[in-house]
């Protein structure tokens, strides 16, 4: 772990500050429950004002400067670090517990995320209005300023905590033209800063100019602060509903910032009657299970049809039991650790509630293989409940962990779509219809920011993901995120 121990502290202008300033933390490898290195938070104060007054002098004196064809061609350069770094970066989401495979199928996404925004980069394009012959009207896209971008663990990358995590914000924020301050989840800041330090550092052959892109290490308060600062112009958050609903209530008494608040979610997956289901308990296990379930989309609930209910569940019983739990870096892994012994408490205690609850629901399997006993680290098995209600804690909560409840089983298409709306979430949903008129009700009537039919995951940077209901508002991906990062400006001239 030597070549990691210098991703340790804040990252500010170009360069990492001294290991002093702030809190000492030991990150954990949460597959081995073994140190790795410590990590130090940035000082609540000095060093959060440094960050903020290099990326506004960077943004006022450089990026404001910059062509669309210069930010094209530099998120371009990007993807390229991204994937000639590839097994580097990799490697350091594997020992925060993302398994090695899915971390570098997220190094590939991010790629192709910076890619996506390059090609919108150059294209930031206002509207003309000719109102008479001496006057005319037109509205102009503005880079926003500095933007201060607050991600969870589970993601690294595509957000910025995991790389993808990172380049769902990241990549938008630069293609606008903003400068950036990225506060990863404490548990999980390698990634966020090995690219940070790759793409906006003191050489010449920086892709982005020193204090384009810093980093602030720390938990919770130093997010806070971050989000208090009067010199950050706009908040773009990831995490639980409780913690967006803090950034909200601070924007709203201080300067009343921008903000776009990515949330939690607890979301619906619907397998009607005439559903192929081979194909949907595929796209069910990896839904519920995939990166131990730490995923604000993933399909926590589900409703079945009276006519496959008892059908499925035995399928997905079959294919849970197949699952191999282990070491993030084993690359025959498929379900990793959860990211901390907080967590993995949490999650244990809904599971231990549900089963001492005698309400009818039933635990139809919890998988514990003889290997997954003697694994140290923070782990939980895949768990199914059936004949869940809707009113149990299992199918409100959001559990984060990989804990499936299967629903009572439906009738018909209103009742599904009904029940599945029941949630004070309205992130994700999917649909499993061979009929592309149940599918159209279904997904038309369906209170969820994105619907899958016939898959789930699947997140194209092309297209917008944002909840509904206490799922946040704003979107990430997608051209509406450079609305997110821009600010239109109206002019209206007029020579006579």
């Amino acid at each position: 772990m030597e070549r990691f121990e210098k991703f340790s502290t804040s990252f500010i202008s170009g360069r990492f500050l001294a290991s002093n300033a702030g809190k000492a933390r030991m990150l954990i490898n949460p597959s081995t429950a073994r140190p790795l290195f410590k990590t130090f938070d940035a000082d609540a104060s000095s060093q959060i004002q440094l960050a903020v007054d290099a990326a506004q002098e960077t943004f006022s004196t450089k990026l404001m400067f910059w062509s669309g064809a210069m930010r094209r061609d530099a998120l371009l350069a990007i993807a390229n670090v991204l994937v000639t770094n590839k097994d580097f970066l990799a490697e350091s989401e594997a020992i925060a517990g993302k398994t090695i495979t899915d971390s570098k199928f997220d190094v590939d996404a991010s790629a192709e995320c910076f890619r996506f925004f390059a090609g919108l980069a150059d294209k930031l394009h206002g509207r003309f209005f000719s109102m008479n012959p001496h006057a005319h009207a037109y509205t102009i896209r503005e880079p926003i300023g500095v933007c201060g971008l607050i991600t969870s663990f589970n993601y690294p990358l595509r957000t910025s905590a995991f790389v993808v995590l990172t380049a769902w914000k990241l990549a938008p924020a630069l293609a606008s033209g903003n400068a950036v301050i990225l506060k990863p989840a404490h548990q999980t800041p390698i990634s966020t800063l090995i690219l940070a330090s790759l793409i906006s550092n003191k050489s010449k052959d920086s892709v982005l100019p020193a204090g384009a892109v810093n980093v602030l290490l720390g938990d919770a308060s130093v997010g806070a602060a971050l989000v208090e600062k009067s010199g950050v112009n706009k908040i773009s958050f990831t995490g639980s509903t409780a913690a967006g609903s803090h950034v909200a209530k601070s924007l709203a008494t201080s300067n009343l910032r921008k903000a776009t608040l990515e949330l939690g979610g607890k979301n619906a997956i619907i397998v009607y009657a005439d559903a192929n289901l081979d194909k949907a308990v595929t796209f069910i296990i990896e839904a519920a299970f995939s990166n131990a379930g730490q995923n604000c989309c993933a399909g926590s609930r589900l409703y079945l049809h009276s006519s496959v209910h008892d059908q499925v569940i035995q399928m997905l019983k079959r294919a849970a039991s197949k699952l191999k739990i282990g070491d993030a870096l084993n690359p025959d892994t498929d379900i990793g650790p959860l990211v901390d012994k907080t967590a993995m408490s949490r999650v244990d205690g809904f599971i231990s509630r549900a089963r001492a609850r005698q309400n009818g629901a039933v635990v139809e399997e919890i998988f514990e293989t003889e290997s997954f006993l003697e694994l140290d680290g923070n782990f939980v098995p895949p768990t199914i409940f059936s004949n869940v209600a809707d009113e149990d804690e299992i199918a409100i909560e959001e559990i984060f962990g990989p804990v499936l409840a299967v629903m009572k089983p439906f009738d018909t298409i209103e009742e599904s779509v009904m029940r599945a709306n029941s949630s004070k979430y309205g992130l994700a949903a999917g649909v499993f219809t061979e009929s592309m008129k149940v599918a159209h009700i279904a997904s038309s009537n369906l209170k969820a920011g994105f619907v899958w039919i016939n898959q789930y995951n699947n997140m194209p940077p092309y297209m917008p993901l944002g909840g509904m209901k206490l799922s946040g508002y704003g979107k990430e991906c997608g051209y509406e995120a450079i609305d997110e990062f821009t600010f239109t400006k109206s002019v209206f001239s007029s020579f006579s």
